[in-house]
This record gives structure tokens, C-alpha cells and sequence, in this order.
């Protein structure tokens, strides 16, 4: 049931194909690896919404900065912590 949900959401969004895996943490949350090997740690109960702060970021950074990113943790919504490799 929750892969089915989260394949919904995900299909409404711009990053469905960015996404390279996802796994289901705790059967309560969603991480997922993008094709630029950066892994999003996405809210438990605002999936889209985190998705769509991800997309926004991105388009801050150029490719120099984005091969450098390691993940990025967007469960809160108000701030993003993003970890470098």
C-alpha cells in the first residue's frame, strides 16, 4: 500500500524521473537515490512538497556544486541540511 501512494505522488511531480531507487525507512518514510547519485530524505507525511523544495534548490546550485552533494534531508519543510561528499 505505501509503495502504490508513494508512486502516485511521485508520478505528479518533476523529479519522477530523476529517481533512480527509493526505500521505505521504518515503514513510515521515503529516501530515494537520483540518478546524480544524491540521496533525498523526504518528509514522512509531505512527500510532494519535498520533492517539490528539491527541485527548487537544485536550480540554485550549477553541475560543479551538484557533483559535490552527497544528500539531502528535506523532512522539514522551513530548512534543507545537505551533506557533502
Amino acid at each position: 500500500m505505501a509503495a502504490y501512494k508513494f508512486l502516485n505522488i511521485i508520478n505528479r511531480t518533476e523529479a519522477v524521473n530523476l529517481i533512480k531507487e527509493s526505500y521505505y525507512i521504518d515503514e513510515r518514510r521515503w529516501d530515494v537515490r537520483l540518478h546524480n547519485n544524491i540521496l533525498l530524505n523526504l518528509s514522512e507525511i509531505n512527500i510532494e512538497d519535498s520533492l517539490k523544495n528539491y527541485i527548487k534548490l537544485i536550480k540554485k546550485f550549477n553541475n560543479s556544486d551538484i557533483i559535490k552533494i552527497k544528500s539531502i534531508d528535506l523532512r522539514d519543510s522551513e530548512k534543507a541540511i545537505i551533506s557533502f561528499k
